[in-house]
């Protein structure tokens, strides 16, 4: 399969601090959005409503519990973070 990827903003985020692996918070199997941001000090309410969207795009894009393709992420000079996953 071609990898492809996604370009996201970083919502505050520098990779080089985040655990790795990340634990991912769910609920009823599904991936909480809300708790993944609370534990990554992603602060939902003080960023603008599309950009909280793109939150819930990235959280379920990269940390989706049901997805076992493990995604790869870096982020650019600018903050921007790549996500690369084989199976978009």
């Amino acid at each position: 399969m071609d990898t492809d990827y996604r370009l996201f903003p970083s919502f505050g985020l520098d990779l080089d601090t985040l655990p790795n692996p990340i634990s991912v918070p769910t609920e009823a199997g599904e991936l909480d959005d809300g708790a993944l941001a609370d534990e990554l000090g992603v602060h939902r309410s003080d960023r603008p409503y599309p950009e909280r969207v793109l939150w819930q795009a990235f959280a379920y894009t990269t940390f989706d519990p049901r997805d076992d393709t493990p995604p790869e992420l870096t982020q650019l000079e600018t903050g921007h973070i790549v996500l690369r996953k084989e199976s978009f």
